[in-house]
This record gives structure tokens, sequence and C-alpha cells, in this order.
């Protein structure tokens, strides 16, 4: 388990991961989780890349998202280009990264303010 500070983290900040959970407030999220600055949504069911699909996100969460960073520890070769695509007609960037960078990278979009939601596959 890598713990990534131990100063004070902006809600829904992921203080601990691993190569397939992160851990936020305490609580351990396994496989497929969705976190936003005050959402946090797991299906506790293995997702793979080739199956990720925006229909998974909710209208609803997507609302007002500015970017959306995908962490996976798959082959970057099963990025799926009609999710690329669809987010883009939402006018929303999508940015796939292992799942540390993934991690960190939410979390200092979070902690900056932007408007980010964080895919983890796990």
């Amino acid at each position: 388990m890598v713990d990534i500070q131990k100063e004070a983290l902006p809600e829904n900040a992921i203080s601990s991961y691993n190569s397939t959970s992160i851990t936020i407030k305490n609580v351990v999220y396994e496989n497929f989780s969705i976190v936003t600055a005050d959402r946090i949504i797991n299906s506790g069911e293995k997702t793979n890349m080739i199956d990720l699909d925006i229909s998974l996100i909710s209208d609803t969460i997507l609302e007002g998202i500015e970017v959306v960073i995908v962490g996976h520890n798959q082959d970057f070769s099963t990025i799926p280009v009609a999710l690329i695509r669809a987010f883009a007609e939402k006018n929303i960037g999508v940015e796939f990264m292992n799942f540390g960078a993934a991690c960190r990278t939410f979390n200092i979009l979070l902690a900056e303010g932007r408007k980010v939601l964080g895919v983890f596959l796990g």
C-alpha cells in the first residue's frame, strides 16, 4: 500500500492505493470505482478496459466535469476509442494513466479545485 500524504486532504482525496484498490477516508474501494469531489461510486465488480463505456457513468455525475482520469494496470493498446470520442463530444478531456499516476494526478487536480472525475479499474 502506498500512502500518498499525511497532511489534510480534500474531501474524497485518495489517501493510499495499491495495484487493485484505493483508500478514501479509511474505506478501501476495490475493482471499478468512480470518484468526484463529492461522490464515490463503487460497483465492486471487476471491469476491463475493453468493457469501459461512457454509459457506466451517468450524465448527472458528468455534469460540470472538466477532465476524466482513468487509472488502470491494463494494456494501453486496449483503450476504447469510442470512449475517447464520447467524452470529446461532451467537451470533457480524458487521460489514461497507470493506477498510481492516476491516483496522484486525481489528488492534485482535486486540491486545485478542478472538476475532475476519477475512474479506477482495480
